[in-house]
């Protein structure tokens, strides 16, 4: 049940807040957390149903794994340890990365072995994470082990369940702990979330992603103007529809009277490829360095530059991986990795100043080329995007985007488009924003506002899935 639709704004999200709060507060915080553990298990369910019991194994399973922690010590622990990440990598590779195997290795690929075709159960990418950072978390003592309404209520969390962003126990179980309170400022703060991340989905988004859809389906048809809209179409659809998701997710955990992380700080206004990870999808960016990254440096006995290096490239190219099972996903965090080796020898052995104009010029270009590759079907199609990027012949062509837009609908996203590309450069960060309002009724008109633009596009359109959904 996606975000942005009705039933969840008008339905099943307001029932579950009137529940969670008479429950906290007439009866017990237990009885409220077993509310929050049935209400994001329903909502996975609704989309899910058949995968809703490998959710839950998995979370038994890793509580498990938790609670021997807690209790062994010594190679016994380390080997509960191996054990848990190993079988949370191994589920997620079973549905994720087995059919990418046989089909990408030539003698397996031959063989003539038929793999089951899976289903990819939705949210698997970003509730194994999570339980590789609780289980490490265990091992390290950072955290105390979960008891199993609290590892559930933790790790299904609706809000975040399906995309993010990524918490880490000692961030949520406190919170889970104590009883559940609000009040008018988180409200409100909450509110405007939600208005900003509907806005931004269905409005934004949506209206980018036409410009995407468009080019993408047509590369050889296109000139290298429309090449250029197609490929920034994306970048910016991407931008709005995931910080969109992020934002509903933050916003709906306030109504409940939880803070989860941010996870994007206008990211197109980074003036380096290292400042952009700082910025976009901040809670992956966090797992890469603490969890791979890190890692990985460990394993040197002197850290220099280029073991560094090495060790940069690595995390990133398993961090895109991570998104999906095609080469393209690799590409994607080879380049990252590469331009993020890039950003470390130039400040450490160029040191070769570049004025903040040509940093954020090229910065920004990087990405959108990088973005490419997130795109497209398939190495082939994305090294034609690329191709298509340089001047030839029909270098101004529009006729693509007549053909396939029209002037009508081309009216209609034109100025999303604009207030898009306005919004991703210009102001301050919709959590930022969100912080400053207050219950005044010009805020709440404001918000009111936006909803309803929001509510009148979702109306008019067919309600289009997350991009991240497909992680």
């Amino acid at each position: 049940m996606p975000f942005n639709s009705f039933r969840f704004l008008f339905a099943f999200l307001p029932v579950v807040a009137i529940v969670y709060y008479l429950c906290a507060r007439y009866l017990s915080s237990r009885v409220a957390q077993g509310v929050l553990i049935a209400s994001s298990l329903a909502f996975y369910s609704l989309g899910n149903l058949e995968y809703t019991p490998l959710l839950v194994g998995s979370i038994i399973f890793n509580y498990g794994i938790g609670k021997a922690l807690a209790r062994t010590s010594g190679s016994s622990r380390r080997n509960f340890l191996v054990a848990g990440l190993v079988a949370n990598i191994l589920l997620l590779a079973s549905f994720k990365y087995v059919n990418f195997i046989f089909g990408s290795v030539a003698f397996l690929h031959r063989s003539g072995l038929r793999l089951p075709d899976w289903a990819f159960p939705l949210g698997i990418s970003f509730f194994t994470l999570q339980q590789v950072m609780y289980l490490v978390d265990c091992y390290e003592g950072l955290v105390p082990a979960n008891d199993l309404l609290t590892h559930a209520a933790f790790v299904s969390f609706f809000p975040s369940l399906i995309s993010g962003p990524l918490t880490r126990a000692r961030q949520m179980i406190p919170q889970i702990a104590q009883p559940a309170t609000t009040n008018a400022e988180k409200i409100s703060q909450g509110l405007a979330l939600l208005a900003t991340g509907l806005f931004k989905k269905v409005v934004l988004a949506d209206s980018f992603s036409r410009l995407a859809d468009v080019g993408f389906a047509n590369i050889h048809r296109l000139s290298t103007l429309e090449a250029w809209v197609s490929t920034f179409g994306y970048t910016f659809q991407i931008y709005f529809d995931f910080s969109g998701y992020t934002d509903l997710a933050l916003g709906i955990a306030l109504f409940l009277g939880f803070s989860l992380p941010i996870n994007f700080n206008t990211p197109y206004r980074s003036l380096s490829v290292t400042e952009f990870w700082q910025r976009w999808h901040i809670t992956l960016s966090q797992f890469i360095t603490t969890y791979l990254y890190t890692p990985i440096v460990r394993c040197f006995k002197k850290v220099t530059l280029a073991k560094a290096s090495l060790a940069t490239l690595v995390a990133m190219t398993i961090a895109g991986l991570w998104h999906g099972p095609a080469w393209t996903f690799v590409a994607f965090g080879a380049l990252h990795g590469s331009a993020l080796v890039l950003n470390q020898v130039w400040r450490k052995k160029i040191k070769i100043p570049v004025p903040n104009a040509i940093a954020w010029a090229a910065t920004l270009l990087f990405v959108n080329g990088a973005f490419i590759f997130f795109r497209a079907r398939d190495m082939n199609a994305a090294w034609q995007m690329c191709l298509a990027l340089l001047p030839h012949p029909g270098l101004l062509g529009t006729t693509l985007f007549r053909d396939a837009i029209g002037m009508s609908e081309g009216r209609v996203i034109a100025l999303p488009i604009l207030i898009g590309i306005g919004a991703a450069f210009v102001g301050k960060d919709s959590f930022v924003g969100s912080q400053l309002l207050r219950p005044r009724a010009i805020a709440a008109f404001a918000v009111a506002s936006v909803i309803l633009i929001s509510l009148l596009y979702m109306n008019s359109n067919v309600a289009k899935e997350f991009v991240y959904f497909a992680f």
